[in-house]
This record gives C-alpha cells, structure tokens and sequence, in this order.
C-alpha cells in the first residue's frame, strides 16, 4: 500500500468498523443475538487491521488523523443505519369523544386496541395503536382527518429479549406510507 493511500485506507476501515460497532450496540440492546455477534466477529478483523497499521506508523499525523475521523464518522454512520434498518415501534395513544373513530382507523388498516372510559364530562375513548416509526406520520394525519378533536401523545416501544416485538402482538400495517413529521404530543 502506498503511503498516501494509507491514512484513506485506515479510515474506511475504522468508519466502517465502528458503524458495525454502533449498530451491534442498537441491535443488541433490542434483544437480537445472531445477527450482531456476526458483525462483532467482521467488526474485530476490521478493527486488528486499522490498529495495525495506526501502530506502525505512529508517527505520522495523517494515519492518526485519518484514525480519529474514521471514529467519529463510524460513530454518525452506525447511529443513523441502526436507527434507520432497526426501528423499535412506537405506541401512539388518542384520546376522543368519537366512538367510531377505532373502527374507522381499523379500515384503514390500523392495529387499534380501544378502551372506554369516563370523565367528568362524559364518556371517552382511548385507543392504542402499535406502529413501525415510520409509519407514524401517516396515522396522524389519519386521525387529524377523521377526529380533529382529538389529543395524542407517542412513545417509544421496546419487547424484551424473549418476547415478540410490539407489532407482532397488535399486527402491522401492510404497507406503511410515505414518513411524515413525528409529533410527540399534539391535539388535531
């Protein structure tokens, strides 16, 4: 290898190790087993091979240089892939006065578990949905259009290691729609 070619090399290298790295951390923090011991065995062959020639060449600012950019990128790459092919379902709860308003997201192809409640102004209606991140804009805007009323709020949903994911439990929405705007708390 050339010496200009070095630093470029090493930092491909390292990028993509510590990408692998990020994302094994985010897989294995969901429960998966196989499939990030897998990139921890590619991880570790590509990490000895960075450090090998970091170490050779000590002395020379580029081949550090190109080390630590390739960490603080791998770092960006691994957060943005794990977050993008990994994503943990989000639960949206609505809160309405409509009645009908479960039945009308079900025929939308929604997976809604509702419950009935009262206040002290009357009969309310909460309902559930479990769905894929990006997937979450669309049923809000789903139920903006059909219950301007109502109130919202999302969170983060997370299975356990030996449990079926959320959206297994409650189904998934065959197709999602294009990713809108995700909303944490709102009123339609």
């Amino acid at each position: 290898m050339t010496d200009a070619l070095r630093p470029l090399v090493i930092m491909v290298l390292v990028v993509t190790e510590v990408g692998l790295w990020q994302w094994r951390v985010i897989l294995t923090g969901r429960g998966a087993k196989g499939f990030p011991t897998v990139l921890g065995v590619v991880g570790a062959v590509l990490q000895i091979t960075a450090i090998a020639q970091v170490v050779a060449y000590v002395r020379d600012p580029l081949t550090v240089a190109a080390y630590a950019l390739g960490v603080g990128g791998g770092v960006l790459i691994g957060v943005i892939v794990g977050t993008r092919f990994t994503p943990e379902a989000v639960s949206v709860n609505i809160l309405t006065r409509q009645p009908r308003l479960d039945g009308q997201l079900q025929d939308r192809g929604w997976p809604v578990t509702s419950y009935e409640g009262h206040s002290a102004t009357g009969t309310v209606h909460l309902l559930q949905i479990v769905v894929d991140p990006r997937s979450c804009g669309a049923l809000l805007a789903d139920v903006t259009e059909l219950a301007p009323q109502a109130f919202w709020t999302t969170e983060k949903v997370q299975s356990g290691p030996s449990r079926p994911r959320p959206a297994e439990l409650l189904g998934t929405r065959p197709t999602p729609r294009p990713r809108l705007a995700t909303v944490t708390v709102g009123q339609a």
